[in-house]
Formats: structure tokens, sequence, C-alpha cells
């Protein structure tokens, strides 16, 4: 149990008031750390697979290999569209723009031949449609 010093009622309720304000403000902080912390670890597993999918697809080094690896990096989790990305988010974005640069170049080097930068376009050249029922999707 808390005992107050003997005070006035008002200066008592000030005193309070204050405490009250400054618990509300520890806990709000508390869990903006604990949401930024979240915020970066989620960032740095993001980037770390990212640059595995590089690595992965870069060894295989055939033009399906490398455009799975397009595939997956463009599919690994939602993308940083508008200006409300947090700065994580932004860096995650910039790491997959990379990732799928690189290995589009990859893809010029060995195939000869040039699509653009536009990854959808080598992943219909190089990644055949699976078949359901033999119909194709």
């Amino acid at each position: 149990m808390i005992v107050l010093p003997v005070m006035h009622n008002n200066r008592r309720l000030v005193y309070l008031g204050i405490c009250g304000i400054a618990v509300i403000l520890v806990a709000y902080l508390g869990v903006r750390l604990f949401l930024c912390r979240l915020d970066a670890s989620r960032a740095f597993t993001q980037i770390s697979l990212l640059l595995e999918i590089q690595e992965v697809a870069q060894a295989a080094d055939t033009p399906t290999g490398l455009c799975k690896g397009i595939r997956d990096a463009l599919w690994l989790s939602p993308r940083a569209v508008d200006g409300t990305a947090t700065p994580s988010e932004r860096s995650v974005e910039a790491v997959r723009q990379r990732v799928v640069s690189n290995l589009i170049l990859r893809l010029k080097r060995i195939t000869g031949k040039d699509f653009g930068t536009d990854p959808q376009r080598w992943i219909e050249e190089f990644l055949p449609q699976p078949l359901t029922n033999g119909l194709a999707r």
C-alpha cells in the first residue's frame, strides 16, 4: 500500500495525476520500443531470406532456377507501396529490388536475351505454367 504524505486534497490530486501520467507515458514508450524492435527483427529476417533466395538462385545458374528466385523474392512478403512504410519496410523493399535486379542481370548474361527489367516478363518466359487437370492455368 502506498502511503502519501499528508497534504491538502488538491495537492494530493495533482500528485496522483502526475504519477498517473508518468505511468501511462512509460507504458506507451515501452510498447513503442517493443514494436520498433519487432519491426526491425522482422525486417532482418526478411532481408536474410531474400539474400538466401538470391544465393540459391545464382547457384542454380539456369534460367529456370534464376526465375524461381525472382518469383520467390517477389512473393516473400507484402511490398511497401506508399509513403506510410516504415524505415524497415523501405529497407526490405530496397533489398528485394536489388536481388531481383541482380537475378535479371544474371539471366541476361546466361541467356543472351533482354526482356527488360520487368520481372514478370522473365518469369513468363522461363517458368512454364504448371498443368492442372491437363489444362494450363
